[in-house]
């Protein structure tokens, strides 16, 4: 009778399994859709995150140049000739979630 000690992922008594080419490109594959999965969820987020911020960014007019600008509840104002610069400042700093 042969005892089973584990040793990893198998037992004395048994052979471990060799990582053959298919279970090498299986295992490729899944880590590539767990990145894109994972890359997927991350702009979605973005995205969501800067429809909430832009509306809380406003326009003004300085010298003939556009000027926005954020004031958010209980910040300091925030402005900026960008208004993508503008709507990542409120995202950065978690006006916005």
């Amino acid at each position: 009778m042969i005892h089973c000690i584990p040793r990893g992922n198998y037992c004395l008594g048994q052979q471990p399994k060799l990582h053959t080419k298919m279970n090498y490109e299986a295992r490729l594959n899944r880590i590539d859709a767990l990145r894109a999965s994972t890359q997927d969820r991350f702009l979605a987020r973005q995205e969501r995150l800067e429809k909430k911020a832009s509306p809380l960014v406003g326009e003004l007019s300085r010298e003939g140049r556009i000027v926005y600008y954020a004031y958010p509840a209980g910040g300091k104002c925030f402005e900026s000739t960008s208004h993508t610069e503008v709507v990542n400042y409120l995202v950065r700093n978690r006006y916005v979630y």
